[in-house]
């Protein structure tokens, strides 16, 4: 089972972006464990979709961010995607060991589907 983590810390909006992005995972990955960052205001909605497995509440304060990394340590993720180009996700993204590691502002793309099918690209995914 490939472990993904994906940050999505901004609104509800982008987190349904990310979705497609999530789904396409799964459709070429049916083990995938999905793992989601989420943010106080979309925790609970996140928490309910069928198709992740798991949520971890990230508040913006300094000794929840520590706490949120050493749980996070115990996991040995295939790839971490920043899906929400924030400073506190790449801090965070940085103590964890993954094989992939993505971040959505390397990829230089007009839309937002055009960044998800780079993505996949990278994990020799197909797009669907």
């Amino acid at each position: 089972m490939n472990n993904y983590l994906i940050f999505r810390t901004d609104r509800i909006g982008d987190f349904f972006i990310s979705s497609i992005l999530i789904k396409s995972i799964i459709e070429n990955d049916p083990k995938a464990n999905i793992i989601i960052i989420a943010p106080d205001k979309n925790y609970s909605y996140i928490k309910q979709c069928s198709y992740v497995n798991q949520v971890y509440l990230l508040r913006n304060n300094f000794f929840d961010k520590i706490l949120l990394i050493f749980k996070l340590l115990k996991n040995n993720f295939h790839s971490i995607i920043i899906h929400d180009d924030k400073n506190r996700s790449k801090l965070i993204s940085f103590f964890l060991l993954s094989k992939n590691k993505i971040n959505i502002k390397d990829i230089n793309y007009l839309s937002h589907i055009d960044i998800i099918k780079e993505i996949l690209k990278k994990f020799n995914f197909q797009f669907s």
